[in-house]
């Protein structure tokens, strides 16, 4: 149990405050997603990511200052990396977990996104894994870097894209990719990260403990990265691509290498060193394929075989089924869609559930049939971002890249705007505090909310199938039951998907008349200025969207309220169940211990499995 799970576990059991999803903790993974200049309606370069987490975790949106460092001074985190800072970092903006939640070694934890002040974009990471023969020779490094600090490594010193490959490679080379269950011996998650600037955009897949491949994306594809190596057949003398030394001659040498072209310098690295493409994966990619190019999406067989069916294919496979596809790091979009593509459309692929298709799933991630079907759209997901980069030479450079931040499952909530590169400060709303409990200025609580009634999680339930409200309050089950019921047949749920579609619409006309002030002001006015300005307009449309939110969430509320009281069931109890008696309480106590010991033994590995 790694240590994220089991401080959550431990809070459920000794304050019954914070609550566990009724779905499987197995529902967890994240989906990047790129698309390139010439595929877009506006010319804009859109690169991001769902970060899936689960419900009720908060997220903060934060601006990391520039910093001057002394020689000895280092970047520490609490899995073990350790690597001396720079003489100067650079400013960033960063998504992140609340660092309260951990030791205190570790400044700026899980910061899943940022721009910083040069104008380079990292969002990082989608884990994947490496099959079972690459661990033998290749294993991950004790003390390496992980996801818990790649994406500050990266932004406090990156000058361009190809600097922060570069800073990236140097790194693994280095220190390698660290294990962050050192407890595992087989352990194999691994890390992929799109950077860019407004030049260009790279996917950065580290695939073993040393070893790595960085593909530079062309301008007329998209792409969509699941929790699976995606990197096909390449050269590795190609000048779109940077991989470690040893990317061929380890896997030669574990005898796990795969070809599909002969040569001394190709290599297929998702056949050599994928564990295969399970139903975790694959189906995402066809749902992301069936928005942006539906012909080919037709033409992936996405249902996983028993993989002694497929070795021809997959000869290193190491999951139970995987799937043949034919898969693709990249792809041309279809005719149709091809120069229309824009923020909804990205939106529209991060919370995709298949809708329309022959594998359509439910918030629980799977089919009518009760089939395992990992959707993109998830009531996992805790926030959602997409960086917009502009290449129109008369929009300066300083405000060229936009950070659109969305918190909570995408298809119940708005992108927000930012002009993180030059921002300092971010809107109270995205800094609170309040891990454990609703926080109602909170901008993620707000729409983690609307997310979990849109996905039938408007109360919660223990592991012993007692329920409770946002506040923690006990509820009868009866009468939870019936609310769920209730809100799964009203319209409520279906008037949550058009009003923010509504909200989303409205705050882009916004963000598209501020924006011509924006870029006339940064050809004008000082730095200062351009900041202050910057900041201003991430206030006002945070305020937006916590009153849209907020206002909603009233609405449900009190339908459910009305509801409640024409039907005559028991509105929720002032108290927790730990409360009522005795041999309760003494068995919460004998379990907050047990979880104690456990979270105490994994606070000295690592802070969370992220995916």
């Amino acid at each position: 149990m790694n240590k994220r799970i089991a401080k959550r576990a431990a809070v459920i059991l000794l304050t019954l405050t914070v609550l566990v999803s009724v779905f499987s903790a197995n529902a967890l993974a994240c989906t990047g997603i790129y698309a390139g200049g010439g595929t877009t309606e506006n010319g804009s370069v859109y690169l991001g990511r769902s970060e899936d987490f689960g419900p009720d975790w908060v997220k903060q949106f934060v601006i990391v200052p520039a910093a001057d460092h002394a020689p000895d001074e280092m970047l520490e985190d609490d899995y073990g990396f350790r690597a001396p800072y720079p003489a100067h970092t650079l400013r960033y903006s960063a998504v992140m977990d609340d660092p309260s939640e951990y030791s205190g070694l570790t400044k700026i934890p899980f910061p899943e996104a940022g721009i910083n002040e040069k104008g380079v974009a990292v969002s990082a990471t989608v884990s994947t894994c490496f099959n079972e023969k690459v661990q033998a020779v290749d294993p991950l490094t004790s003390g390496g870097l992980t996801e818990l600090s790649m994406a500050s490594y990266i932004l406090q010193s990156a000058d361009s894209a190809k600097d922060a490959v570069q800073l990236l490679a140097d790194c693994i080379d280095r220190y390698g990719h660290g294990n962050s269950e050192p407890d595992d011996p087989d352990y194999r998650e691994v890390s992929t990260v799109l950077i860019a600037d407004r030049e260009e955009t790279w996917v950065f897949e580290i695939v073993s403990g040393h070893q790595y491949v960085a593909t530079r994306l062309s301008d007329d594809t998209v792409s969509v990265l699941p929790n699976d190596i995606m990197t096909q057949q390449v050269n590795v003398k190609d000048e779109n691509v940077i991989a470690s030394p040893g990317l061929i001659s380890t896997a030669k040498d574990g005898g796990f290498y795969v070809t599909d072209i002969e040569g001394d310098d190709e290599i297929h690295v998702a056949k050599s060193y994928s564990q295969g493409y399970s139903q975790y994966s694959s189906y995402r990619l066809y749902y992301g394929a069936s928005i942006l190019n539906r012909e080919l999406a037709e033409g992936i067989d996405v249902v996983p075989k028993p993989v002694a069916e497929i070795s021809d294919q997959f000869p290193n496979a190491s999951v139970e089924e995987a799937a043949v596809g034919p898969f693709c790091l990249e792809y041309a979009p279809s005719d149709a869609i091809r120069g229309r593509i824009s923020l909804m459309t990205l939106r529209q692929v991060l919370a995709s559930h298949g809708e329309g298709t022959a594998y359509e799933t439910t918030a629980r991630n799977e089919n009518s049939d009760g089939v395992p079907m990992r959707s993109i759209g998830s009531y996992s997901q805790n926030e959602e971002h997409i960086f917009e980069i502009r290449r129109d030479p008369s929009i300066p450079a300083s405000v060229s890249m936009i950070e659109w931040l969305a918190m909570a499952p995408s298809e119940f909530s708005v992108y927000v705007p930012f002009y993180a590169s030059v921002m300092t400060e971010t809107p109270d709303g995205y800094t609170s505090e309040s891990t454990q409990t609703f926080d109602s200025e909170s901008i993620y609580w707000l729409f983690n909310e609307l997310g979990n009634a849109g996905n039938g999680s408007y109360y919660r339930m223990d592991d012993n199938g007692a329920y409770y409200d946002r506040n923690g309050d006990a509820v009868d089950a009866e009468t939870a039951q019936a609310v769920l019921q209730f809100l799964s047949d009203s319209e409520l749920i279906h008037d949550l998907h058009d009003d923010m579609n509504r909200a989303q619409e409205a705050l882009n006309a916004k963000a598209a008349a501020d924006d011509e002030g924006m870029a006339a002001l940064a050809k004008s006015a000082s730095d200062e200025e351009v900041t202050a300005r910057a900041n201003q307009l991430a206030n006002e449309n945070a305020e937006y969207i916590k009153r849209i939110a907020s206002e909603k969430l009233t609405e449900i509320d009190n339908a459910v309220s009305a509801y409640i009281e024409e039907s005559g069931l028991e509105q929720a109890a002032n108290h927790h169940p730990g409360e009522a008696v005795l041999p309760i309480v003494l068995l919460c106590v004998l379990l907050v211990l047990v979880c104690s010991f456990i979270g105490y033994r994994a606070m000295k590995r690592k802070k969370a499995k992220r995916v």
